[in-house]
């Protein structure tokens, strides 16, 4: 067993809302190239085939990139 760890220990809560802080400071334009950039969204703006189902969550890709249900 390692002495230490590869990566700094973190507590998840603080690295997720310093997440939820960026995103929320990002357009909806930013959030798409995001996304897109990822390979969830096609340049178009459709879910990749992987990720058909969060079409099935959020309706519309531009929903989900806009956080909305």
């Amino acid at each position: 067993m390692p002495k230490s760890l590869p990566f700094p220990k973190t507590d998840v809560r603080s690295v997720w809302m310093k997440v939820e802080r960026e995103l929320d400071a990002m357009s909806k334009e930013e959030r798409v190239a995001t996304l897109v950039d990822a390979g969830i969204l096609t340049p178009k703006g459709n879910f990749r085939k992987p990720y058909q189902r969060l079409a099935r969550m959020f309706g519309t890709a531009k929903s989900a990139a806009a956080g909305q249900k």
